[in-house]
């Protein structure tokens, strides 16, 4: 018998404002990414991210990646054969790690630093070939939502 999870946001909880300076706590085994304490990516979460990714690349050219996290989809299109990975990323912790992750790439990476909502309207239209969307949701509201 399986005990009943807590909720992951208390009731009208709003992460946004601490969610791009907040702490990206990668564990030593770089199996979890937790930032405010709330569960961002783990590394069990791999076969699933690989599927987006290879759906993502299917077609080559340009990809758009919103969410970076633990790099486990980034690397898994990086493999494919494409033109270009365009990264969105808002927290800190998480775009340094992209950034230095970006350096080791065969691909041209365009690492773009804040909030998807913020960032894809600054984006040309009709320019990816592949979209993959895997953010965490930075509020209660947002959550049931996502």
């Amino acid at each position: 018998m399986s005990l009943p999870q807590a909720p992951i946001f208390s009731s009208g909880e709003d992460c946004r404002p601490q969610w791009t300076e907040a702490t990206a706590g990668y564990d030593g085994t770089d199996e979890h990414l937790r930032i405010l304490g709330k569960p961002v990516m783990e590394r069990w979460e791999t076969p699933y991210m690989h599927s987006l990714a290879g759906v993502a690349a299917s077609r080559g050219g340009r990809v758009l990646e919103i969410g970076f996290g633990m790099a486990i989809a980034a690397t898994k299109v990086e493999e494919s054969a494409i033109e270009e990975h365009w990264i969105i990323e808002c927290n800190d912790g998480v775009f340094q790690r992209l950034e230095e992750w970006a350096k080791k790439q065969p691909h041209k990476i365009v690492p773009l630093k804040g909030l998807w909502e913020d960032v894809v309207p600054t984006l040309p239209d009709g320019h990816f070939d592949g979209i993959l969307y895997d953010t965490y949701p930075l509020s209660a509201e947002i959550g049931r939502a996502h």
